[in-house]
C-alpha cells in the first residue's frame, strides 16, 4: 500500500475534495489517499506518493518505495478527476 497526498486549488469546495477521495478510493482500494492543505504554495492540483518505512522510528527500517507503475496509474486517474471537477457543482 502506498499513501498519496493530494491538493486541489485553494478555492475547491470540501465536496470536491470528498469526491476526489471517493473516486481515488474506488479506483485504487489498495492505496490510501489524504487531502493536503491547499494553501501550500506551488502544489495546486498535485498528487504525490509518500515513501514509507518499515522501521519503528527508533531503529532504521527498510525504505519501502512506491511502485512506479502504480504511481503513474494513480497520477493519470487524478488528472482525469481534475478535468471532471472543472465546472462541477455538488448537488
Amino acid at each position: 500500500m502506498t499513501t498519496f497526498i493530494f491538493t486541489l486549488t485553494p478555492d475547491a469546495s470540501s465536496a470536491a475534495v470528498e469526491r476526489a477521495i471517493a473516486e481515488l478510493d474506488a479506483a485504487f482500494p489498495q492505496h490510501e489517499f489524504l487531502a493536503g492543505d491547499p494553501d501550500v504554495g506551488g502544489f495546486e492540483n498535485t498528487i504525490l506518493a509518500v515513501h514509507g518505512s518499515t522501521g519503528s522510528g527508533d531503529l532504521p527500517g527498510e525504505i519501502v518505495l512506491p511502485n512506479l507503475a502504480q504511481v503513474s496509474e494513480v497520477t493519470m486517474a487524478f488528472r482525469q478527476i481534475i478535468e471532471d471537477l472543472k465546472g462541477w457543482k455538488p448537488s
